[in-house]
C-alpha cells in the first residue's frame, strides 16, 4: 500500500577510507514516508577492523544520527563491508557502507649510478616516498656487500618525509676497480618497524690522468722581451689531485717562472 507509513535509511558519505589509528565517520538519515513518526533503533553489523569500535550519537533517532568508527594503530588494512540495521514501528531496513583503512607507509629512491676514481668519493641522494601521509624520520644504513670493499667506507644521513637523506662513500687508493652494488636499508625511527630497501650502483674506475695545454702555442718574442703562456691542467676519469708544474728545455740566457708552481685539485 503506497500510503503505509515506512521510512529508507541514507548514508553520507557511503564509503570512508582513513588511516590506522583514526576515526571514520557517517552521516545517518531516516527518510520517513507516508507519516512515518516512530523511532528508530540503529545498530551495526558486519566485521570490523581488529582493535575497532562503532557507535551511533543518538542509537535512536526520529531524523539523523552519526556513526563512529575508531579504528587501532593494529587494525589491519583492508576493505570492510559493513551494514546499518534500523528498527521502529515493526519496519527492519538497511543500509549499506564500507570502510578501507589504509596504513601510512614510505618506499625509497635514489640517485642514479656514480663513477669514481680510487681515492675519491660519491654521495647518493636518497629520498624518502610518504604513502598514505605518512610522516617522519627513516634511519638509513648500507646493508649490503657486507663488509665493503676494500678500502671503502661510508656515512649516512637521515631521510624525512620532506628532505633527501644521503649515503656518502669514500674510496681509497686500494680499493679494487669495478662496479658494485649496494643496498640502503631504511628504517622507520619512530616505531623501528616500517622497514624498506632500495639498491644502488658505484663504478670504482682507476685514478684518472691529466692533460697540459699551453696558449699560444708556439709563442714568438723578440730578445729582451717578455712573453706569457697560459697553462692549461684538465683532470681525466676523474682525476682530482694536486699537480705540481715545472718548466725544461730553457733556452741559454731564458728564465722561465710559473705562477703557480701547483694547481690546486679544485681547479684541475
Amino acid at each position: 500500500d503506497l500510503s503505509t507509513p515506512d521510512y529508507s535509511i541514507t548514508t553520507s558519505p557511503s564509503t570512508r577510507s582513513v588511516n590506522q589509528g583514526s576515526v571514520a565517520t557517517y552521516n545517518v538519515t531516516i527518510n520517513t514516508l507516508n507519516g512515518f513518526n516512530s523511532s528508530v533503533g540503529l545498530t551495526l553489523s558486519g566485521t570490523l577492523p581488529s582493535g575497532a569500535t562503532a557507535s551511533f550519537s543518538p542509537s535512536s533517532t526520529t531524523s539523523t544520527s552519526v556513526l563512529t568508527i575508531q579504528t587501532a594503530a593494529t587494525s589491519p588494512a583492508g576493505s570492510y563491508p559493513l551494514t546499518i540495521n534500523g528498527s521502529g514501528g515493526g519496519i527492519n531496513r538497511t543500509a549499506s557502507i564500507s570502510l578501507t583503512v589504509t596504513k601510512p607507509d614510505y618506499s625509497l629512491s635514489i640517485s642514479g649510478t656514480q663513477n669514481v676514481a680510487r681515492g675519491n668519493g660519491a654521495t647518493y641522494q636518497v629520498t624518502v616516498n610518504p604513502l598514505n601521509s605518512w610522516t617522519g624520520t627513516v634511519n638509513l644504513a648500507v646493508t649490503s656487500p657486507n663488509p665493503l670493499p676494500t678500502g671503502v667506507t661510508v656515512q649516512t644521513t637521515a631521510g624525512t618525509n620532506s628532505t633527501k637523506g644521503t649515503v656518502a662513500f669514500s674510496t681509497t687508493t686500494s680499493t679494487p676497480i669495478g662496479s658494485f652494488n649496494f643496498t640502503v636499508q631504511g628504517t622507520d625511527a619512530a616505531t623501528g618497524l616500517l622497514i624498506h630497501t632500495v639498491q644502488g650502483t658505484l663504478n670504482v674506475t682507476s685514478q684518472g690522468s691529466f692533460t697540459v695545454t699551453l696558449a699560444p702555442n708556439p709563442l714568438s718574442i723578440k730578445r729582451g722581451t717578455t712573453g706569457n703562456y697560459t697553462v692549461t691542467v684538465s683532470g681525466l676519469s676523474g682525476f682530482a689531485s694536486d699537480v705540481s708544474l715545472t718548466v725544461s728545455g730553457v733556452p741559454s740566457r731564458v728564465t722561465a717562472t710559473l705562477s703557480p708552481a701547483k694547481i690546486g685539485r679544485a681547479h684541475v
